[in-house]
C-alpha cells in the first residue's frame, strides 16, 4: 500500500509518502511518475511529497498518516473508519513459467490444480477462479509464501511453482518472455486500487488537494489493456476491458 503523512510548516503545507514495494507496476507508475509528481509541485508549490516504500500494510490511524493507497477485493475489506475511492481495476490470472510447465504439463482444468503445489502471497489459503458455470474455489498447497507480489512473480518466472499474478505482468520487460497465462477460462477475481483516508470530520485542505489531484488524472487515464499474451491464449475477449473507476 501507499501511504502519505501530511503536516503543515508556518503555515505552508509539506508532506511526505510512503509506498511499499509489494505494488503493482502500474500502481508504481502512476504514483511516481516524474511528470505527474512535477505537475503537482506547479499547482501546490506548498507541498512536499517524501515517497518510500513499504512492504507491510500501515496503520493509517495509530500510525499518524493521513493517506494510502491499497490494492483489495472490496471497500469493505480495508477496515473500519477508512474512507475509499476506487481508482483503478487490477485482474488477476493464474501463471506459470515456460519451464516449470515444460516438466510439470500444462492444467487444463480447475481439478488439473490438484497435481500442483504453488507460491502465494501471504496468508492467501484457495484461488476463486471464475469459470463458464460460476466461481470455483481451489484449495492451494504453497510451497513458499511472499509479502510482495514481485517477490511472487519472480518465483512464478524462476519456475518454482504457479502463482496468482496482475495480468500487467505479461506486458513487464522482465516477466513477458518468461510467464505463460494458466487456466485462462478461469480468470481470478478482480481487484481495486483504492485511495484511503481515515474518516474525519474535516478534511485538511492539503490533503483535499492531493486526493482531488489523484482522481483527476486517473480518470483521464486510458482504459486498461488485456497484455497480448492473455488474450492470444484465451481465445478473443478473455476479460472485458475496464474504464477507470475514479470519481
Amino acid at each position: 500500500m501507499i501511504s502519505r503523512k501530511l503536516s503543515s510548516n508556518w503555515g505552508r503545507s509539506h508532506g511526505s509518502a510512503r509506498h511499499p514495494a509489494h505494488l503493482l507496476p502500474e500502481l508504481v507508475r502512476l504514483t511516481t511518475d516524474g511528470d505527474l509528481l512535477a505537475l503537482f509541485r506547479s499547482r501546490f508549490p506548498e507541498i512536499v511529497i517524501d515517497i518510500s516504500f513499504e512492504d507491510r500494510t500501515v496503520d493509517l490511524v495509530d500510525e499518524g498518516y493521513d493517506l494510502g493507497m491499497r490494492v483489495a477485493r472490496n471497500s469493505g475489506s480495508l477496515g473500519a473508519g477508512l474512507i475509499a475511492r476506487p481508482l483503478w481495476p487490477i485482474s488477476f490470472v493464474l501463471a506459470a513459467s515456460r519451464e516449470y510447465l515444460k516438466r510439470k504439463g500444462i492444467p487444463k482444468s480447475p481439478d488439473d490444480l490438484a497435481h500442483h503445489d504453488s507460491v502465494a502471497v501471504a496468508n492467501i489459503g484457495s484461488w476463486t477462479l471464475n469459470g463458464p458455470d460460476g466461481p470455483v474455489e481451489v484449495p492451494i498447497r504453497a510451497v513458499q509464501r511472499y509479502r510482495s507480489a514481485v517477490g511472487l512473480a519472480h518465483a512464478v518466472a524462476a519456475g518454482v511453482r504457479p502463482g496468482a499474478l496482475p495480468t500487467l505482468y505479461f506486458d513487464d520487460p522482465v516477466f513477458k518472455s518468461v510467464l505463460v497465462p494458466v487456466l485462462t477460462d478461469y480468470p481470478l477475481r478482480e481487484a481495486t486500487i483504492y485511495l484511503v483516508y481515515a474518516s474525519r470530520k474535516y478534511v485538511p485542505l492539503k490533503l483535499r488537494a492531493f486526493i482531488d489531484f489523484i482522481v483527476e488524472h486517473v480518470s483521464r487515464l486510458p482504459p486498461i489493456k488485456v497484455p497480448e499474451v492473455v488474450r492470444a491464449a484465451k481465445g478473443p475477449d478473455p476479460h472485458r476491458e475496464r474504464e477507470p473507476l475514479a470519481h
